[in-house]
């Protein structure tokens, strides 16, 4: 874990300092338990909207890195189509084979090289994505309290006892403090995941910083490789051999056999055998 975060800090641009987890709490609990609101009912709408907006924010993110990720997941598909078929024309044994052919062999290992430049940058890029939208929440360690750490958040009302979860609402048998409740948890949640989108935003951003060299790799590649297919295609017949199959090569051997010995001619004995009733003296 460590080498992924040391390798997605160096890509991007230096995120704007901001307070730890721990100040952030520490500055809105004091802040907030010493607040007694007396709109309450127009806090709480405008609170609301503030979560909402953070919420749908955060999952617009999410959603972003799912449309980049499943378009490099086309084009890595695509590229392994025709990568197979690649190799197939241009193994790696018979790389050494093709001495004769400098320009075409020269092509043929810049082609790989390529390729692994292109695999090893998508391959980064869909980590730092994955780990981008992996499940986390920004749960700093000093959000603490008797009862209900917060009437939002699933992770503190599980941790909440159910009588003391039940508690909290009869507690609370006045409107305007149950409301007022929810309104500092708003507030404090609504930073708490602003805070997270910004860290999402930044991881994205290098993970693109990845995906698009990527891209142009792959097509560097298609070129390489349409380059030395069509130059092994344009050499003469002496150069061609060196590019065929082993089965294709066996099979031109044997044919080669075969023109060379020529069509079977009829042996001398028979030809004597036929010529010898014409020369025998007739008998009368």
């Amino acid at each position: 874990m460590g080498f992924l975060r040391n390798l997605v800090s160096f890509a991007g641009k230096k995120s704007v300092s901001r307070p730890s987890a721990a100040q952030a709490v520490s500055a809105m609990a004091s802040t907030l338990a010493e607040w007694d609101p007396l709109n309450v009912e127009h806090l709480q709408a405008l609170s609301c909207r503030s979560l909402e907006s953070v919420t749908h924010l955060t999952e617009h993110e999410d959603e972003k890195a799912n449309r980049i990720s499943t378009a490099m997941a086309f084009l890595s598909a695509f590229s392994s189509v025709l990568f197979a078929a690649y190799v197939q024309q241009f193994p790696l044994s018979r790389i050494e084979q093709m001495q004769a052919a400098k320009p075409v062999t020269m092509l043929a290992i810049g082609s790989y090289c390529v390729f692994g430049l292109y695999a090893f940058l998508l391959i980064i890029g869909v980590t730092i994505a994955l780990w981008t939208v992996r499940p986390r929440f920004n749960v700093p360690s000093g959000w603490s309290g008797k009862g209900p750490k917060s009437f939002l958040f699933f992770e503190k009302i599980a941790e909440t006892a159910p009588a003391q979860w039940v508690d909290a609402f009869v507690r609370h048998d006045c409107k305007h403090d149950l409301m007022a409740q929810y309104a500092k948890n708003n507030i404090f949640e609504t930073y708490l995941i602003a805070v997270k989108i910004g860290w999402k935003v930044s991881l994205l951003r290098r993970a693109v910083l990845f995906y698009v060299p990527s891209i142009g790799f792959l097509g560097a590649w298609i070129l390489i490789a349409a380059w030395s297919v069509c130059a092994a295609h344009s050499l003469n017949s002496a150069f061609s051999v060196k590019f065929r199959t082993p089965n294709q090569s066996a099979t031109s051997t044997r044919d080669e056999r075969k023109n060379a010995t020529g069509p079977a001619l009829p042996s001398s004995t028979g030809r004597e055998q036929k010529r010898t009733p014409s020369t025998q003296p007739s008998t009368k």
